[in-house]
């Protein structure tokens, strides 16, 4: 994908076949699609990280569902705990610079204060206007518009959201 300049979407799988403990058959509570796919997207772009995946392909594009799961929002345990200890004299450069590099998308269904930590930490020219529809539920539309009017952003970096960070991705 890094040499035909194309970007990959990252979507999470988990289903409630998955336990969320040891002694479960199946999820419970939907924990499956709340947190479990938030925490298999995480899971999947740390190990592209501390693999060294980013380190050998610096110019790979990926976007991630979902505001980038937990990425935003724990990040400072991404640069700090065991990962990052194992990893340090490896990688040429910090994990969160390469954390930073992927993009990541709008679609939290109505957190305002989730999708303003995925601006913090992105930045706008590294987020797109997300929502899951057709599979997200009833309002998403409405919902993330309201999110990203809610994050105090110019005019500029909402266009780049809106549009600007895709069509550089996808044109």
């Amino acid at each position: 994908m890094e040499s035909l300049d194309r970007t990959i979407w990252l979507h999470p799988t988990r289903n409630a076949t998955w336990p969320d403990y040891p002694t479960e058959t199946e999820s419970d509570y939907g924990l499956w699609w709340s947190i479990g796919w938030p925490y298999e997207t995480a899971a999947a772009l740390s190990r592209l990280v501390y693999s060294g995946v980013m380190d050998r392909h610096p110019k790979l594009k990926l976007i991630a569902h979902h505001g980038a799961g937990m990425v935003p929002h724990f990040s400072a345990r991404l640069a700090m705990g065991p990962g990052f200890r194992q990893v340090k004299d490896v990688l040429a450069r910090p994990p969160l610079d390469y954390f930073r590099q992927f993009y990541a998308d709008t679609a939290l269904f109505g957190a305002p204060h989730a999708v303003r930590c995925v601006l913090d930490f992105f930045g706008p020219d590294h987020v797109v206007f997300g929502t899951d529809t057709p599979l997200g539920p009833p309002g998403a539309i409405e919902a993330t518009i309201a999110d990203i009017e809610a994050a105090g952003l110019s005019e500029t970096a909402r266009s780049t959201v809106y549009a600007h960070t895709a069509e550089r991705l996808f044109l």
